[in-house]
């Protein structure tokens, strides 16, 4: 199986991500991990575009929601 390499596209970056939040001018926080990281590292593979609509994100990505 052949790797997607994202690092050709500029919309590849945790900056992109919907569970990146700025904290700082380099920096962000990754919701989905829990740790600081820069908004212009490569994602990972929980990366979900802050472009999809709700309707085409992963499951994964919702796993956050917590109903009680």
């Amino acid at each position: 199986m052949k790797s997607m390499n994202f690092s050709s596209s500029p919309c590849h970056h945790c900056r992109h991500c919907r569970d990146y939040e700025m904290t700082s001018r380099r920096d962000g926080h990754c919701q989905q991990l829990g740790v600081t990281v820069q908004g212009n590292w490569e994602v990972c593979p929980l990366f979900v575009s802050a472009f999809t609509p709700d309707w085409e994100a992963s499951e994964d990505s919702k796993m956050h929601t917590v109903l009680i």
